[in-house]
This record gives C-alpha cells, sequence and structure tokens, in this order.
C-alpha cells in the first residue's frame, strides 16, 4: 500500500504518467509522481506506518510492548545478549559468571519489579532490546520466527 505525501491519500496501484523519459508511477488521486512512499500496517495498533518504521509487523511502540520479561529473557538468551544486557543494567560482571548465575540476578530483578509495581527493569529490559533501528528489526523478526511454545 502507498500514501501520496503531497494529497495524502493512500492507494495500491500507481497510476501511469508519460512523461519525456517514459511512464512513471503517480499518485492516482492528484497525480504527483515524486511524493509517494510504501506505508504498511502495525498489527498492534492498526496504524499505517512507512516501511522503514515497521519491525516485523509492529511500530516501536507496540513492538515495546511485545516485551515481558519472559519474551525479553527468551531474546537475549537466543542472541547471547543476556551477559551484556546485564552488565548494563548492574555494573561489569566477573569474568567467570556463569550463565545460570546470570539468569538468578535476571530473575531476581524481575521479581523485585513485580514486587514493588514497579516496571524500572522491564523499562530497561525493553530500552536495550529496542535501542535502535537495527535491534529492534532484529527483535521484531525473532518474533515473528519464535515458536509458539
Amino acid at each position: 500500500m502507498y500514501r501520496c505525501l503531497n494529497c495524502r491519500h493512500m492507494f495500491t496501484d500507481f497510476l501511469a504518467v508519460k512523461t519525456e523519459k517514459g511512464k512513471i508511477g503517480g499518485c492516482p488521486w492528484c497525480g504527483s509522481t515524486s511524493s509517494s512512499i510504501f506505508v504498511e500496517v502495525c498489527d498492534g495498533c492498526h496504524r499505517y506506518f512507512p516501511e522503514r518504521y515497521i519491525y516485523g509487523h509492529f511500530c516501536r511502540g507496540c513492538l515495546r510492548e511485545q516485551i515481558d520479561y519472559a519474551t525479553g529473557l527468551r531474546y537475549l538468551l537466543a542472541r547471547e545478549f543476556l551477559r551484556p544486557f546485564m552488565e548494563s543494567v548492574g555494573g561489569p560482571l566477573p569474568p567467570r559468571t556463569r550463565t545460570p548465575d546470570i539468569l538468578q540476578a535476571f530473575l531476581r530483578f524481575q521479581t523485585d519489579d513485580q514486587k514493588r509495581a514497579n516496571p524500572t527493569f522491564l523499562n530497561k529490559l525493553r530500552d536495550y532490546i529496542t535501542a535502535d533501528r537495527i535491534c529492534a528489526k532484529d527483535f521484531g523478526e525473532w518474533l515473528e520466527g519464535r515458536d509458539p511454545s
């Protein structure tokens, strides 16, 4: 689907416009040939966004909402980002810290957040995973292909 940046109409097929250089695509409503962008709908909020702002069927805001403790933990483990994340939250870990020890620390932070009803740790997790477009895109693709279990 496309949206004309000139008249803001949505359309699926370009209008063929003849020019000196041949046929080019244009908006079927206003005829503009240089102001159309490809847009996709977010599965979360159902709003239209330019293609580059959709990460695995979600806009960044809705993608953040997809991250809970369990999903975030699975993603960090799958991508081997658990150690860097925990170091960004709690400072450097001793070099010989094993993954089970890191998992225990992660679960302790999660439990503390839930007891206090304070989503501080969860927000740090969401910020870490959606820090930039590359990370958000990777998470969106991982989320799309993950097992339903």
